[in-house]
């Protein structure tokens, strides 16, 4: 999905340096950016799995997060909780999200 979908936190789409399909997002520390909510169209077991840095690296480090509902939530919404991706992981739902947030 393009980049152009993200969210800042602030219903703005976060700054994004080339194509707005593959460029890389420029973020400041403590900034982020939200994807869409995927929905599946289903509740099913699905894997969880996030490839970083796919088309090169950029400065600093970032921590990518997912969350995910059998109910439907909004991109900015508080809830469901963050989780930190480590590895592919197993979870049952129907939406889900990520986020990319600056932390160095």
């Amino acid at each position: 999905m393009s980049w152009q979908t993200w969210d800042n936190g602030s219903a703005v789409v976060p700054t994004i340096i080339g194509d707005a399909n593959w460029g890389k997002l420029a973020l400041n520390l403590n900034d982020q950016g939200r994807s869409k909510v995927y929905d599946f169209g289903y509740s099913g077991l699905v894997k969880i799995t996030i490839t970083e840095n796919l088309y090169g690296t950029g400065q600093g480090t970032a921590t990518i997060q997912y969350r995910y509902a059998d109910a439907l939530f909004a991109q900015d919404d508080v809830a469901p909780l963050w989780n930190d991706y480590t590895v592919p992981t197993n979870v049952t739902c129907r939406y889900i999200q990520i986020r990319v947030i600056k932390s160095s």
